[in-house]
């Protein structure tokens, strides 16, 4: 069959005087004849143009045989078929040339009413040449007919083919060097009951199909006319007397050499070269009427040059009747090299379908083996990320119970941190009061490059003056002339004395609100200028402002046009009642007083939050609690 290749295969030969089937099954890389079986109707009881009796009776014998459930391949009669060789441009694709063929077969459908089906079979391919490929057309209702009367016998009819083209099949199969010869064409005949077939095949491949007007019949009216009986012998019985010039079977010869020559000399006419018109011809024949004694012989002309049968062997003997059931055994395998299959949509669908399982089986075996091998691959890949994951987990779980650690270390350091805070803030006044001297004095000095001398005769800051008028009013509230009482000696000494004056101390006076500690952020300066002729007070101002700005220790350097006792901030009220009581008496010169506020702070107060006290570190929270 032509989608698939099978193991075993039953060609079904359904005749008009008989039926034959040969089992192929296959043995190695090759084909053997399993079986065979033949019946003639006449024997069997049926009627001769009876059909349907035909392929009931047909279908309980292959029953018999246990053939009927193996794929079948069923001949099509020639006559009832249509085949063309043509030549198409070579290296076409099989798509382009199942287009190709289709447009030109498609004339067979404007000539009828009916629908065709065609397929076709490219010949083994000769380098430089056209593509040859053979054609073969019938009506659909011819093959589904044949196939629907086969099938509701039970029959298991999985291909049909032209009973021409299974005559080419078998003789590739029975004479495989002889096909492959360059140097002979050989006209393969078929002898039917009422036609014949004549198939032209050279080097593989078939050059042409013809159909005859003769037959076996022919053979058995002359017989019947020979012994003017009704009824004639079986041909397979007739023993012609060839030696007898006045018998009919010489005139029944001559007729057939005539229709064979006819259709060789029809068939040269339709070829594109005239290389064939001299080429050696040899003529094999089949069928019942080829076992007729001494036609082979006799059938022998000068246009070939010889004359066999062809035939397979069965039970030792040449068996040419069983010719064309070869063929259709061989094509009904898939290995025959001519496959030219005319069956109905339906099961050639089907066989597509079953052709192309392969293909998707594979498939799904690869997306199997794909599936699988993703599968062990994210396998692998989830117990890597999950190896991964546990030991990140178990860092995580080692961080989190060093958290608490942390916790503590680090509200430790700003615990010790927040103790800096007094001494950073206090002992970094002085450099910041230095500093700011040494930017007014170099601020200064830029001034006395260009002439321009100034003087600063005040620097402060709020907290320094504030603890000087603290400790000033307590000196003021103490009696000079009360002396101090000393402390008298204990019985340990000077440091038990020391230590008892100190437990008598109240422990309030030592401690430092770190929340209350407010950072220097403000300086103030006062001085003099000169005044010059040729500018004004606020423009020797203005560069002072500016010079101090760009020192970067101050920003936002800030000038205070009018200042009263009232208005001036504390640390300036000296300075206030100094100019009040000079009234503005400064001969040449002008005062200035400038607020200073620094660019930057050494330390950043925390937020107020209740700290928990750790063991080891109770006295020193005790020393500088945020509100003890």
């Amino acid at each position: 069959m032509q989608w698939k290749t099978a193991k075993t295969a039953v060609g079904l030969d359904i005749g008009r005087y008989s039926v034959k089937a040969i089992r192929l099954e296959r043995k190695g890389k090759s084909y053997a004849i399993k079986s065979s079986c033949a019946f003639i109707q006449q024997a069997e009881g049926l009627l001769e143009d009876d059909e349907a009796e035909l392929y009931k009776f047909t279908g309980s014998w292959l029953k018999d045989k246990q053939l009927a459930d193996l794929p079948i391949c069923l001949g099509l009669p020639q006559e009832l078929t249509n085949s063309q060789y043509s030549s198409f441009p070579p290296n076409l694709t099989v798509d382009n040339l199942r287009y190709m063929v289709k447009k030109l077969t498609s004339q067979f459908s404007g000539l009828s009413d009916e629908a065709f089906l065609d397929n076709f079979c490219l010949m083994s391919p000769v380098k430089d040449q056209p593509s040859q490929v053979l054609i073969g057309v019938c009506r659909q209702s011819l093959v589904e007919d044949a196939y629907s009367k086969a099938t509701a016998q039970g029959l298991n009819i999985q291909d049909q083919t032209m009973n021409g083209l299974a005559l080419a099949n078998a003789f590739l199969f029975l004479q495989p060097l002889q096909a492959a010869s360059t140097s002979l064409l050989h006209l393969l005949l078929d002898l039917g009951t009422e036609t014949s077939t004549l198939v032209f095949l050279r080097q593989n491949r078939v050059l042409g199909i013809a159909s005859l007007m003769f037959g076996a019949s022919t053979f058995q009216k002359i017989m019947a006319t020979g012994q003017n009986e009704e009824s004639s012998p079986s041909v397979a019985q007739y023993n012609p007397d060839w030696n007898n010039p006045d018998t009919y079977i010489h005139l029944a010869v001559r007729r057939l050499q005539e229709e064979i020559s006819g259709a060789i000399q029809h068939w040269l006419e339709s070829q594109e070269t005239q290389e064939l018109d001299s080429t050696s011809r040899t003529l094999w024949i089949s069928g019942r009427a080829a076992t007729i004694p001494g036609l082979a012989s006799h059938l022998v002309s000068a246009e070939w040059n010889d004359v066999q049968l062809l035939g397979p062997q069965i039970d030792g003997n040449l068996s040419p009747e069983y010719t064309v059931a070869l063929g259709l055994a061989y094509h009904g395998t898939g290995k025959a090299p001519l496959q030219i299959s005319l069956i109905p949509p339906l099961l050639q669908w089907q066989q597509e379908k079953v052709a192309r399982f392969p293909f998707l089986a594979g498939a799904l075996a690869l997306l199997a083996v794909v599936t699988l091998a993703f599968a062990v691959w994210f396998h692998c890949h989830l117990n890597t990320e999950q190896e991964q994951v546990d030991d990140k987990l178990s860092e995580l779980k080692k961080c989190n119970s060093l958290v608490p650690d942390l916790d503590g270390a680090l509200e430790t350091m700003g615990y010790y941190q927040k103790l800096l805070i007094p001494i950073v803030e206090f002992g970094n006044r002085s450099r910041t009061f230095l500093h700011a001297c040494d930017v007014l004095y170099q601020t200064r000095s830029a001034a006395e490059n260009t002439a321009d001398d100034w003087w600063c005769y005040y620097l402060s800051d709020e907290f320094s003056y504030l603890d000087s008028e603290a400790v000033k009013k307590q000196r003021e509230k103490e009696q000079p002339d009360k002396p101090k009482p000393k402390p008298q000696p204990q019985a340990f000494g000077l440091f038990g004395n020391l230590l008892e004056e100190s437990q008598e101390e109240d422990p309030a006076d030592a401690y430092i609100p770190v929340f209350e500690v407010k950072p220097l952020t403000m300086l103030y300066t006062a001085g003099f200028l000169p005044s010059q002729s040729n500018r004004g007070r606020y423009e020797d101002i203005k560069r002072i402002y500016e010079d101090l700005n760009k020192a970067g220790l101050f920003t936002g350097v800030d000038w205070f046009s009018e200042m009263t006792e009232s208005t001036a901030p504390a640390s300036l009220t000296r300075w206030s009642k100094y100019l009040n009581d000079t009234k503005g008496k400064f001969g040449e010169f002008y005062h200035f007083v400038f607020k200073l506020p620094l660019s930057s702070r050494p330390i950043t107060l925390p937020e107020e939050k209740p700290v928990a006290r750790k063991r080891g570190a109770k006295a020193a929270g005790k020393t500088t609690g945020g509100n003890p």
